[in-house]
């Protein structure tokens, strides 16, 4: 059950400019508010784009989110026959919710999750079972089918969570990054030590929940844990 559309499109990362927002944006006055905020950041009228927000974990703060309708279009094209309206989710939002509603829980209070996805590399980080941030990276700067590709993008990883947890102490989360969750591809263990030598947090992979998963999928017959983001788009 989608809410009353038929499919939901992941749209992604690139295509989204995440803002944030100093309001809590579950009430349709900080909503207004929030498309306020994100409508005077761009010369062009309202109707160019599509405003949206998601509420995080940190108390009376929210990530605002503004695509391009004539991307979207494209995007949602090949869906136009279907009679009820369909909704889009940006894809890193997509991974987390995924993760929250689908996977066995990692012990610590902050998790990043990074999904492959051909050239990108989507970013989400998990505080307390709640959304903190979304992010992403381009891969195409990366010869990853090489070791010094994946030693680059370690170290730019790297660079990448400091600045986030630097950013999450001034909202008061000063905690460390418990475990990086990796999904949406094939990544071994030569890759994953590389990995964990730079960033010194733990390197895991999804573990979906069984009690949300029923018949031949218990016996791992589809390997759930690589479609974290089409698990996600499921959610309400």
């Amino acid at each position: 059950h989608l809410g009353g559309a038929d499919l939901r499109v992941a749209v992604p990362d690139r295509l989204v400019t995440i803002k944030e927002i100093p309001l809590h944006g579950q009430d349709e006055k900080d909503r207004k508010k929030i498309i306020f905020e994100l409508s005077a950041t761009v010369p062009e009228p309202d109707n160019n784009y599509l405003y949206d927000s998601l509420s995080t974990a940190v108390e009376n703060h929210s990530l605002g989110l503004m695509t391009r309708m004539e991307q979207l279009e494209q995007i949602l094209k090949p869906f136009e026959k279907v009679e009820n309206p369909t909704e889009t989710l940006l894809r890193s939002a997509g991974l987390a919710l995924g993760y929250i509603n689908f996977c066995q829980h990692s012990g610590g209070g902050l998790i990043a999750l990074a999904d492959f996805n051909l050239d990108s590399l989507s970013l989400a980080f998990v505080h307390e079972n709640k959304i903190l941030d979304l992010g992403y990276f381009n891969l195409t700067p990366f010869d990853l089918e090489n070791d010094a590709g994946w030693s680059k993008l370690a170290t730019e990883l790297k660079i990448y969570f400091n600045y986030k947890q630097s950013i999450f102490m001034n909202r008061g989360i000063s905690l460390p990054l418990s475990a990086l969750i990796l999904s949406g591809g094939e990544i071994d263990s030569k890759r994953e030590e590389q990995l964990l030598a730079v960033l010194k947090t733990e390197i895991k992979k999804p573990q979906i929940n069984p009690a949300f998963i029923s018949g031949n999928h218990q016996n791992g017959s589809v390997p759930l844990e690589l479609y974290l983001v089409a698990l996600g788009l499921t959610v309400n």
